[in-house]
C-alpha cells in the first residue's frame, strides 16, 4: 500500500510514461482514496500544461517537489483538522544593535539577525543594492537539536501590516531569497511541518 505517491511517478503517470502496469493500477488504486495525492496529480498536471505552452524552460525539478510538499503538508493538516503550534520567536542576534551598543554610527545598511524558536533557528541577512536601491532578504532554517524534520518545503511568508505579501519556500539545505525590497516595516511567517512562528518586525532601512 503506498502512503503517497513520489514526484517522479506522479510525473511519469500524468505524462504516460509508467512501464510497469501493477505499479500503475496501484497508484488508480491509491488516487481513487486519497486526496492529497489527487490535488498533488492536479498540480503537476497543471504545471506541465503551463510549461508546455512556454517558449523559457520548465520550472527546476526541486522547486516542483518543495510546492508538492508544502501543499501535502497543508492538505493533511487540513484533513486531520489540526492546527500548528504557535512558538514566539527569539532574538539572539541583531548586527545592528550590537554596532550601536559599541559605539558604531552610520554603519552599513546590511543587516544580519539570529532567531530562535521550538527546535529551530532562523538566520536572516539583510542585503542592500545600491545600484538597484532595493534589498534582498535571505535566510536559513535550521534545526537546532537533533531530530527528523525536513528543510526542504517549508513555508516563508512575508508580511506587511500583518498582511501577506510574498511566499517563498525553503530549499533542501533551509535557505530562501525574497528580492526587490523596498525600505519599511515587514514581519515574517516562518510555517514547518510541526510549528508556525511569527516574526513581527524586521526593518529595512536606508
Amino acid at each position: 500500500m503506498l502512503e503517497h505517491i513520489s514526484f517522479r511517478h506522479l510525473t511519469d503517470y500524468a505524462d504516460n510514461r509508467l512501464q510497469d502496469p501493477h505499479l500503475s493500477q496501484q497508484i488508480n488504486d491509491h488516487l481513487e482514496k486519497c486526496d492529497i495525492c489527487r490535488q498533488a496529480l492536479s498540480i503537476v498536471m497543471r504545471i506541465g500544461q503551463t510549461a508546455a505552452h512556454l517558449e523559457s524552460p520548465q520550472p527546476a525539478q526541486n522547486l516542483i517537489e518543495r510546492v508538492l510538499k508544502a501543499t501535502r503538508r497543508t492538505q493533511t493538516l487540513q484533513s486531520r483538522q489540526q492546527s500548528l503550534a504557535h512558538s514566539p520567536p527569539t532574538l539572539l542576534h541583531d548586527s545592528r544593535i550590537a554596532a550601536l551598543a559599541a559605539g558604531v554610527r552610520g554603519g552599513s545598511k546590511d543587516c544580519e539577525m539570529l532567531f530562535t524558536f521550538d527546535r529551530f533557528d532562523l538566520h536572516l541577512s539583510i542585503i542592500h543594492s545600491a545600484e538597484l536601491d532595493s534589498f534582498t532578504l535571505r535566510g536559513q532554517l535550521m534545526v537546532s537539536e537533533p531530530a527528523e524534520e525536513e528543510l526542504e518545503g517549508n513555508q516563508i511568508d512575508l508580511l506587511m501590516e500583518q498582511a501577506q505579501i510574498r511566499t517563498v519556500l525553503t530549499d533542501q539545505l533551509g535557505c530562501f531569497r525574497i528580492s526587490n525590497l523596498k525600505s519599511g516595516e515587514y514581519g515574517l511567517r516562518v510555517i514547518t511541518d510541526i510549528v508556525e512562528s511569527v516574526i513581527d518586525h524586521i526593518t529595512i532601512q536606508n
